[in-house]
């Protein structure tokens, strides 16, 4: 439970504490005293945003304390997951500099405002106008309906199931999209491929298809050089090889010393070279022939793959077999896209049919509990003078799956006997849906052993016996936990075994909010004065002191 508040430079406040004992605590004062100043002050320590706007003094960092015992709780696994000192007495802290930047500490460990608000969830829960008026949203309907049923956990595996299945649906339909784009030019590449593909490049061959076309082009001309050359060379009694065999005989016989045997060694070398070049001139001199249908084949070739040259913007056979390479590729990728899409089809079902048996499971157990829930409600309401109310919880398979399952859920309200059931935005009244809220609140705090829960004006729309039975209502839920009600009813002020005082101070040329702990013998004129105004008369002090004498037995 809370037991203590600090607060210095926030907002109204300069330095303030509040102390709230355990049981039902109730907070009073004037409108625009500051009670929502307080709760403001609050709400940073439970991991809710700020800024420098929030400062009293502009150049003063704003500090917020809150010290809860915690003992009993189950949440030790909350400080071993953030590896944070537990202490029964745990210490929240919340700064606010000048320049607006927050910190916040839980025991002196510096967390972030999610670790924060994970905590404070534990902690406190805050009632406010603005929650009752979220009683009318389908979402906030659904989760209170799954608080109920204790789905928390059920619902964070089917939540975290969902998530991922909608992260793959997204990826799917990126990748039908890009293959559809691909697709559209898909039979193109092909054919390019193919073409490509079908002409069989040859690095190289460019080349030599010019030559050989050279060749074949002067065939006769050719042909005559090289048997004139192969006569020269060895095909006559002339021939300079077997001349020059001659006079490497003749002076082979000469006695002239070692000074010629260069010479020699140099002759007989180019004997040799001779002899192997007349050889290579006849042998290319025999293939040597004239070939029309040939030449047709090769000028056909040089002017296919010119063709696929200019087409393409290529310089030679080796772009085009770099392009034909990358369509290749291309084309596989498209492969590998259908691939992945049907691994991506097949991951999609199998999460489809694990959120629909979760969902299904989520349904049962709302199913189950449904009823109870409306009996409990409608028999509290009764005790808060609603005895013909009855709440209708309706819950609708909508046969798709959504963030929370795949139930809509409508809250019907129908206040008195007779009158059929309608959505409660429309046929509940101010009153009536504060006693709801109340009566939703008390039986949470069964369920989820709150420590601390806070009433802001929850008596809004009531007066009368209903603020007595609501004070009531509120006594029985502070015999389990602490009760904090911030009301302007004396029914409900009376009821508190600690009533505290929100008021202004404006002595000192500014305006400050403060708060004090009222004395038993000054509770009968505050409530008296929350009766009939800031001059009770006898008859409003009278009633103050029998409310109180209800309230303090």
């Amino acid at each position: 439970m809370l037991l203590e508040l600090k607060v210095n430079n926030y907002a109204l406040i300069r330095d303030l504490s509040f102390a709230p004992g355990k049981g039902l605590n109730t907070i009073t004062g004037e409108t625009g005293a500051g009670k929502s100043i307080l709760l403001g002050a609050l709400g940073l320590i439970l991991g809710e945003r700020a800024d420098s706007s929030s400062l009293l003094q502009p150049d003063e960092k704003c500090v917020v304390e809150g010290s809860f015992n915690i003992a009993g709780y189950p949440i030790q696994d909350f400080f071993d997951r953030n590896d944070i000192d537990y202490d029964i007495q745990t210490v929240l802290r919340r700064e606010v500099t000048v320049a607006g930047k927050s910190r916040a500490f839980i025991n002196d460990t510096p967390v972030t405002l999610q670790t924060l608000r994970e905590l404070g969830d534990f902690l406190v829960d805050i009632h406010s106008q603005r929650e009752s008026i979220a009683l009318f949203e389908k979402s906030f309907q659904m989760a209170l309906l799954d608080k109920f049923a204790e789905n928390e956990k059920l619902l964070y595996d089917y939540q975290r199931h969902y998530k991922l299945l909608r992260e793959q649906q997204t990826a799917l339909d990126l990748l039908k999209e890009k293959q559809q784009r691909l697709s559209l030019d898909m039979e193109f590449r092909q054919f390019l491929f193919d073409e490509l593909n079908e002409a069989d490049l040859r690095s190289g061959e460019m080349t030599e298809l010019e030559q050989e076309g050279q060749l074949l082009e002067n065939a006769a001309e050719v042909k005559s050089v090289l048997q004139e050359a192969v006569y020269v060379l060895k095909g006559n009694e002339q021939a300079v090889g077997d001349q020059l065999g001659a006079i490497m005989g003749k002076l082979s016989k000469l006695q002239i010393g070692d000074s010629f045997q260069s010479l020699k060694d140099r002759l007989k070398e180019a004997i040799i070279e001779i002899k192997d070049i007349a050889s290579e001139l006849e042998t290319l001199e025999e293939k040597t022939n004239e070939d029309p249908q040939r030449l047709i084949a090769v000028q056909d070739r040089m002017s296919q793959l010119f063709r696929i040259l200019k087409k393409h913007g290529a310089n030679d056979e080796n772009d085009l077999i770099a392009l034909r390479e990358k369509l290749k590729s291309e084309l596989s990728h498209d492969i590998s896209i259908s691939e992945e899409i049907l691994n991506l089809e097949i991951t999609i079902k199998e999460l489809e049919e694990t959120c629909q048996q979760l969902a299904d499971t989520l349904h049962d157990r709302r199913e189950k509990i449904k009823s109870s829930i409306e009996n409990r409600i409608n028999t509290e309401l009764a005790e808060l003078a609603m005895p013909h109310a009855r709440l209708n919880i309706e819950i609708v398979n909508l046969g798709k799956l959504l963030s929370d399952g795949k139930d809509g859920v409508s809250f019907l309200f129908a206040s008195n006997k007779g009158i059929p059931f309608q959505l409660l935005s429309k046929s509940a009244s101010g009153g009536e849906l504060s006693r709801l809220m109340l009566v939703l609140k008390t039986l949470l705090a069964e369920k989820m052993q709150l420590p601390t829960i806070i009433f802001d004006e929850i008596d809004t729309g009531v007066s009368g016996e209903v603020a007595h039975l609501v004070g009531q209502k509120m006594q029985k839920l502070a015999n389990g936990l602490q009760v904090i009600a911030i009301t302007h009813l004396p029914q409900i002020a009376a009821k508190g075994q600690q009533q505290y005082l929100v008021y202004k101070n404006e002595s000192s040329g500014s305006t400050q909010t403060l708060l004090r702990k009222l004395k038993d013998e000054e509770r009968p004129l505050e409530i008296a004065k929350m009766i009939s105004g800031e001059n009770p008369s006898s008859s409003a002090l009278a009633n103050a002191r029998e409310l109180l004498g209800i309230a303090v037995r």
